[in-house]
């Protein structure tokens, strides 16, 4: 059995509300209209958050986004005002900090 955890911000509470999605039925659904679904990564930061996509960090003086890459299969950073992507791996994680997430904090995008 295979579980795969989300989030997704409630649009009118602005709380976060998690499921989980296992073997592709999903357990329970949030009890109101929610913002997209972001998927944990399996990773945490330096501090010991869980990183989902969609968090925004800081990698050394890099900010980067953490996204589902198709082409990839796989998480990446992928910098906010630049070119530079690189695979998200356990190491890369464990150095890094998040900051934010693009729901609650789209200023961190500029």
């Amino acid at each position: 059995m295979r579980e795969i955890e989300f989030r997704c911000l409630g649009l009118e509470s602005k709380k976060w509300h998690y499921y989980n999605e296992i073997d592709g039925r999903i357990n329970v659904l949030p009890d109101e209209p929610c913002s997209e679904s972001f998927q944990y990564t399996g990773l945490k930061d330096k501090n010991g958050k869980k990183i989902y996509d969609g968090c925004i960090m800081w990698v050394g003086a890099l900010k980067m986004q953490v996204m589902w890459m198709q082409q990839g299969a796989g998480f990446y950073l992928t910098e906010i005002l630049g070119g530079y992507r690189e695979k998200l791996t356990e190491y890369k994680a464990s150095h890094c900090e998040i900051s934010g997430n693009i729901s609650q904090n789209p200023e961190l995008l500029k």
